[in-house]
């Protein structure tokens, strides 16, 4: 007699028993693409997120630039002898880009269209691009919103900004 005896029916039996009926992989299937569209459509969210934030601080980088080139007392435009010019940030609403410039007349303001190859004053200084093709929806200054254009500027000595949205202090 073998230590081990196998009955070749129950074995047969055991076999045809075990295993998952249509029934439980259809709802394994379904629970699994339910998580799976929730996870898709959360990373979505959370990426659009992430792409605003790396957009805004573009912008705020960008203003922080034009802060260190005025405070720096930089000469332009280059060779004019000049370095009492401010250096501003200038974004039009509903816009994708923004316009860094040097205000060449001391008007506190970028005096040019929106872009910078029709540029005949000499005030700009590159135009960006806003990340993840996001726009300016609307323009606020303090609890004012409404603006359709906005200027910040800084200008030595002073560290402070002078803003100017539509031709307003």
């Amino acid at each position: 007699m073998s230590l081990f005896s196998f009955n070749k029916q129950k074995i047969d039996k055991f076999l045809l028993n075990s295993g998952f009926t249509v029934l439980e992989l259809i709802a394994v299937i379904a629970i699994i693409s339910i998580l799976t569209l929730i996870g898709i459509s959360g990373f979505r969210e959370n990426t659009r997120e992430v792409d605003k934030d790396r957009a805004v601080n573009g912008i705020l980088l960008s203003l922080r630039e034009v802060q260190v080139l005025a405070t720096t007392a930089r000469e332009f435009p280059t060779g004019s002898g000049e370095f009492d010019n401010g250096f501003g940030l200038f974004i039009e609403k509903d816009a994708t880009e923004y316009i860094l410039f040097g205000d060449t007349n001391t008007n506190d303001e970028y005096d040019q269209s929106f872009n910078c190859s029709f540029d005949d004053s000499g005030e700009c200084i590159e135009e960006r691009i806003i990340e993840a093709s996001f726009s300016i929806d609307e323009i606020c200054v303090g609890s004012n919103c409404g603006y359709d254009k906005l200027h910040v500027l800084f200008r030595r000595p002073s560290l402070g900004p002078v803003i100017t949205a539509d031709g307003n202090r």
